[in-house]
């Protein structure tokens, strides 16, 4: 899914168009037969990963250090709590309680989904001719957005890692293609 040209921003539903498609794709394709990863599930949850994010807005998180990336997550809980709140209140508690336990991270398809989320802008923004994320977020130099792509490698594998190597190794093959 690689962006059609520089001027067009990912919207939310972009986004989560895009993270539904690839957890069907990596679940084909690296854990079909892992019993831990309900289908039905891992697409809900792809469906609804963002949905705290139409209160809050989208944070880009490439290079972002790890104070701020602990302040975004904060601002984001406020943002669940509330949209819980809402869809409860609503008489969608299904929803609210499906974005409950995404955020709670405690199903291995839960994580499964977050993994996929993170490795999404890497895929789409280097998918193309791998200017995009140099262009969408100030990134000034080749060097200033391998050591910002590393940054976030880092951050990937200790989340990810352990429990989903193979896409640990994706997000390492897709961000070093340029750089």
């Amino acid at each position: 899914l690689p962006k059609w040209d520089r001027e067009t921003k990912e919207t939310d539903t972009d986004h989560s168009y895009a993270v539904s498609m690839y957890v069907s794709y990596y679940l084909d394709r690296h854990y079909p037969d892992d019993p831990e990863l309900d289908e039905s599930e891992v697409k809900h949850f792809a469906e609804i990963h963002d949905w705290p994010e139409i209160l809050v807005g989208d944070t880009v998180t490439l290079g972002m250090t790890e104070a701020d990336y602990q302040l975004k997550q904060a601002h984001e809980q406020g943002a669940v709590a509330a949209l819980v709140d809402l869809l409860h209140r609503k008489g969608l508690s299904d929803y609210a309680d499906r974005i409950e336990r995404y955020e709670a991270q405690s199903s291995r398809s839960a994580k499964f989904v977050k993994a996929v989320d993170k490795l999404t802008p890497t895929l789409v923004d280097l998918s193309g001719d791998g200017m995009s994320a140099m262009i969408e977020h100030g990134v000034r130099s080749v060097e200033q957005l391998r050591v910002a792509y590393e940054c976030d490698r880092e951050r990937f594998e200790c989340r990810f890692g352990n429990d989903f190597p193979e896409l640990l190794s994706e997000y390492e093959r897709v961000s070093t293609k340029w750089i």
